[in-house]
């Protein structure tokens, strides 16, 4: 997060984060544990989401996400969008309906973008930042 506040046009913006948890296991929930996360994150850190997209969630992650948005403010509820179907229907849909292209997208979603963490962590640490 704290490098997405590098840009000044994110700031203004904001960013857009693209969540793809389509083998996530399923897990117990803790509604108050849930609440106490939400609430400790929400003014922590000064990113302005402008979306948010789940492509491809399990079942039980948009059942659980029906629990979480109670928590949520109304701005931020209709930011999230969940997209579940055949990966081509889900990246077309990013693409037509919301602008986010292929080359925007990780290889693991059916897109073209090669990610390298390790290499990008090294990059920032050799930068010193």
């Amino acid at each position: 997060m704290h490098a997405v506040l590098e840009d000044e046009d994110v700031q203004k913006k904001g960013c857009v984060i693209i969540a793809h948890p389509r083998h996530a296991q399923r897990v117990q929930f803790d509604r108050k544990l849930g609440k106490l996360q939400i609430s400790s994150l929400r003014g922590c850190i000064p990113v302005r989401a402008a979306a948010f997209h789940i492509c491809h969630s399990p079942f039980f992650f948009e059942v659980l996400f029906s629990v979480m948005k109670v928590f949520l403010g109304e701005r931020l509820r209709k930011r999230v969008k969940f997209h579940s179907g055949e990966d081509e229907g889900v990246l077309q849909k990013m693409e037509h309906k919301y602008g986010i292209t292929r080359d925007k997208l990780p290889i693991e979603m059916g897109g073209e973008l090669k990610m390298d963490h390790m290499g990008w962590l090294e990059q920032r640490k050799k930068a010193g930042i």
